[in-house]
């Protein structure tokens, strides 16, 4: 089996060299930059494999071990240069083979395009991205086809509903492809695939989704190489198509009773779900058998296979999680651990959380059909009112309830704890983009971005995503609002240069007057020196005022003694040692990205000390008992 994994981040990578280690399957990354793939390429295509196929290596790195994992297949996904480099690069072999040989580009078009169909997807990209990155892919996909969506954030499913599968007619396809199948062509399912027969995007209707949260701690060390910081869980639900749930509708002889006892079939179904009893395996559940079946293998991530309610209370507390967090370090630019024990910062996840389990208990009691936020929609309300009466608030959660406010706060609260020493995604996402070093292909400037290009961070499906559920219950979350609007202001104005400029514009400003007052004289002496001059010159009363005004004997500043020596020296400029070195140039997202790295370094060093101390430990406690 071949998984397809869209995003190479820091998640991306833990969960495709996690699938690598599978037996029978086979891992390709799917790349946008070539430049990256240049870093993970570890061998010539032409060297690798005979058909071309380049291969790729990432390493993880786990409490000081590291796992190297290589025979990674690559793609890249198509870009508008790429026309430009394919007959660039004909050109070139044509006209200079003859004095550089047959050798082709490590980073060929034609070999890194590729078209062959898709069976799992496992996306992990950020967010905003996550949309125009599927439509490249849409030739590609089918009914038979499952996409994993390992995200931060909500709303990324519906999105692409939306956009690309907006009618499911999986079963209609299915039906066809039967129908030929039994024909004399006997075409398989890849074959109709291509023949373009049913909608959806990308002809072959709608695939089978597969809605992942984990809550695993991982960044990255270099361009291949990642650290899994924090162990967590990886947890997720099924959303079939119409085509899996028509087969499973009419599937001879089940093991469940009746359609509301199978969670895939029934999504208000709390029953645990498995393999074996909800999901058979055949041709038309083939790939969603096979992509379950592997994430439950993935022994080290603790995968848990939960039903649609669970894990949403799941994502809904992740996401509770985030729109606090990764905001408030985002506009401070502190890592997670600085928020622990700061009373204004525990103040602000508490507004955030209270509101996050308003618009939460809305939500819960208006799915269980409980409540509506308007009273006209139970035809309890008069049209003929001119005022109808308000609706009645949404019944509250329980204090015991998993998002009730106190279950949020304290989830939130022990979640800083473990993850002290991470930086959120979304200040990872503003970190190489507000930078006072020289724009470079790794670090660069938002100026040089157009500030109308899509946001980089994911606060709009974080924030976002809470703020419309709001809207649409009636539910204010002003806190929660303003924090996502202060992100996108901060990368705005990060994208115009504002940022970059007022950090060199303040060192800047900040050693010209460091040499400016060490270069220029006594302002007293300075002063009586420019009147002893012809004071039968315009010049001279206001010269003459100036002296007035100004004390003969200025105090010096009890801060620097170096320069008020040199303020009662002479015309002479004062020595460069005198003066006080000048301010760093180094920006404080920097300063914060050493501290982390020397952070991890101190914790790494202790714990091999104690690792060590076990060792002697044990081996003292052996030699006594052998002797």
């Amino acid at each position: 089996m071949r998984f397809h994994c869209l995003g190479v981040g820091s998640i991306g990578s833990l969960l495709a060299t996690n699938l690598a280690q599978l037996p029978s399957t086979q891992v390709r990354l799917i790349l946008r930059r070539k430049d990256l793939a240049k870093q993970l390429l570890n061998a010539p295509a032409d060297a690798a494999d005979p058909t071309g196929v380049p291969y790729g290596t990432l390493t993880v790195e786990r409490d000081g071990l590291k796992r190297r994992t290589a025979g990674l297949e690559m793609e890249l996904t198509k870009s508008p240069n790429d026309f430009f480099e394919r007959s660039a690069h004909t050109t070139t072999n044509g006209s200079s083979s003859s004095s550089r040989g047959s050798a082709a580009p490590r980073i060929d078009p034609r070999v890194w395009n590729r078209q062959d169909p898709i069976q799992t997807l496992v996306v992990t990209t950020k967010t905003p991205a996550t949309v125009p990155a599927i439509r490249h892919l849409l030739p590609r996909l089918s009914s038979r086809s499952t996409i994993v969506l390992c995200q931060n954030g909500m709303g990324v499913l519906e999105a692409l509903l939306e956009k690309y599968w907006p009618e499911d007619r999986s079963d209609e396809i299915e039906r066809a492809i039967a129908a030929l199948a039994a024909g004399p062509g006997r075409e398989g399912w890849w074959g109709q695939h291509s023949a373009g027969v049913g909608g959806g995007g990308g002809g072959g209707g709608r695939p089978s989704f597969v809605c992942a949260t984990t809550t695993h701690g991982a960044w990255r060390k270099g361009a291949a190489h990642f650290v899994h910081a924090g162990m967590g869980d990886l947890k997720f639900g099924v959303v079939p198509n119409r085509a899996v749930m028509s087969f499973l509708s009419s599937y001879p002889d089940p093991a469940w009773s009746s359609d509301q006892e199978n969670p895939i079939l029934n999504p208000r179904s709390l029953v645990e779900p498995t393999l074996e009893q909800h999901l058979p395996y055949a041709p038309v559940t083939s790939s969603l058998y096979s992509t379950v079946s592997s994430l439950l293998q993935l022994k080290e991530l603790h995968p848990v296979w939960l039903p649609l309610p669970t894990l949403q209370i799941a994502q809904l507390q992740k996401l509770a999680v985030n729109a606090s967090v990764n905001s408030i370090t985002a506009i401070a630019g502190v890592h997670n651990g600085a928020l622990v024990g700061s009373q204004k910062a525990k103040r602000v996840i508490e507004s955030v959380t209270r509101e996050c389990a308003d618009v939460f208990a809305a939500h819960v009691a208006y799915e269980q059909g409980l409540w509506r936020p308007d009273s006209s929609q139970d035809g309890t309300a008069s049209s003929s009112s001119p005022h109808p009466p308000p609706p009645p608030p949404p019944p509250p959660l329980p204090i015991s309830h998993p998002l009730s406010s106190h279950s949020l706060l304290d989830y939130t609260l022990r979640v800083l704890m473990k993850t002290s020493v991470n930086i959120s995604s979304t200040l990872s996402d503003l970190l190489p983009l507000q930078s006072n070093l020289p724009p470079t292909r790794s670090t660069f400037s938002l100026a040089q971005n157009a500030p109308s290009l899509p946001s980089r961070t994911e606060i709009e499906y974080i924030n976002g995503y809470v703020v419309a559920l709001g809207r649409r219950y009636g539910i204010r979350t002003d806190t929660v609002e303003t924090l996502g609007e202060l992100v996108l202001l901060k990368e705005e104005m990060a994208r115009v240069g504002a940022v970059d400029r007022v950090w060199q514009s303040r060192g800047g400003a900040a050693v010209a007057a460091t040499s400016a007052r060490a270069s220029s004289p006594s302002p007293s002496l300075s002063a009586a020196h420019s009147t002893s001059g012809d004071e039968s010159t315009s010049s001279t009363p206001t010269r003459r005022r100036r002296v007035a005004s100004e004390p003969l004997n200025p105090a010096p500043p009890p801060s620097s003694t170096a320069e008020s020596a040199s303020s009662f020296s002479s015309t002479t400029p004062a020595s460069p040692s005198s003066s006080p070195p000048p301010p760093s140039s180094e920006h404080p997202y920097d300063r914060a990205a050493r501290h982390i790295q020397l952070t991890r370094e101190s914790e790494a060093r202790a714990r091999r000390r104690e690792y060590e101390r076990i060792a002697r430990d044990r081996d003292d406690r052996a030699a006594l008992a052998n002797g």
